[in-house]
């Protein structure tokens, strides 16, 4: 459901439940600033609004002033066509972040690993070079390293949840500026911490290993990310996720360091 609030005669939305809750617990909005939500007949206080009054109850009334007339309604036509976005999520952000730690994971284990890539002629044909990549990925050493890496990512979600718990981010979320916190915006406890990492392996990345099951789950959990503004692990743990705005100096240290990871790996092999 999307709602308007609002400021000073100016309404400002569509905004989700979600950011709207926020804004009360932020102070940004107070529970006598006026909203509507398509189907409403007019504006009414936050604490008015039936969908919102146990959030107001929770989160107690403040004692901000009242906000001036409210101005005309939205049109309902428009409201009713538009697309539901949560602009303030950053899912491809949070994608990168989780992918950074999860190379980090990867080039660790190719570099404390036996493992040698055999060296290719390059003068073989498309065919014979197509046999040979067939011969090596059905080795038994390249066997073992995927169960290394499939025991190193178990190993991780247990590492990212006491992390999560200790610090608030991971290497990858740091380095995008992304932090975990409670509801309340306080430590997330340990257990919370490494549930809430199993959570985002099965249901936001379908256990990574079966390629049709990771595009759906990733899927859903991409636009339902965009739709609610909150993924259904942090939604079922009461956890937010914290992320400013990316500045250019961020994403050039954050393509600095992919490359670097890139590279490590690459040297190990060669």
């Amino acid at each position: 459901m999307e709602y308007y609030v609002a400021l000073s005669g100016e309404k400002v939305g569509p905004l989700t439940q979600f950011k709207l809750v926020e804004m009360l617990r932020d102070g940004e909005v107070s529970a006598d600033q006026k909203v509507w939500h398509r189907g409403m007949d007019g504006w009414l206080p936050i604490s008015e609004v039936p969908s919102l009054k146990p959030v107001v109850k929770r989160l107690g009334d403040r004692e901000d002033e009242k906000d001036a007339d409210p101005p005309p309604l939205p049109d309902p036509v428009v409201s009713k066509k538009r697309v539901a976005v949560a602009t303030e999520v950053r899912p491809l952000t949070r994608f990168w972040a989780r992918y950074f730690d999860y190379t980090i994971v990867a080039v660790l284990v190719v570099i404390f690993s036996d493992f040698e890539m055999p060296p290719i002629d390059p003068e073989l044909s498309i065919a014979d070079l197509i046999t040979r990549y067939e011969e090596i990925f059905r080795s038994g050493e390249l066997r073992a390293l995927a169960e290394m890496q499939f025991y190193a990512l178990l190993m991780w979600h247990v590492i990212e949840g006491i992390m999560i718990s200790v610090f608030g981010t991971t290497p990858g979320k740091a380095l995008f500026g992304i932090h975990v916190v409670t509801g309340g915006g306080s430590k997330v406890p340990v257990l919370i911490g490494i549930y809430r990492s199993f959570l985002v392996y099965i249901l936001g990345l379908g256990l990574f290993y079966f390629p049709l099951i990771t595009f759906v789950t990733m899927a859903l959990s991409f636009f339902r990310l965009l739709s609610h503004g909150i993924c259904p692990w942090d939604q079922l743990l009461k956890l937010r996720v914290k992320h400013p705005p990316l500045s250019f100096g961020r994403i050039l240290l954050a393509v600095a360091a992919f490359i670097t990871l890139m590279t490590l790996q690459y040297l190990n092999f060669s």
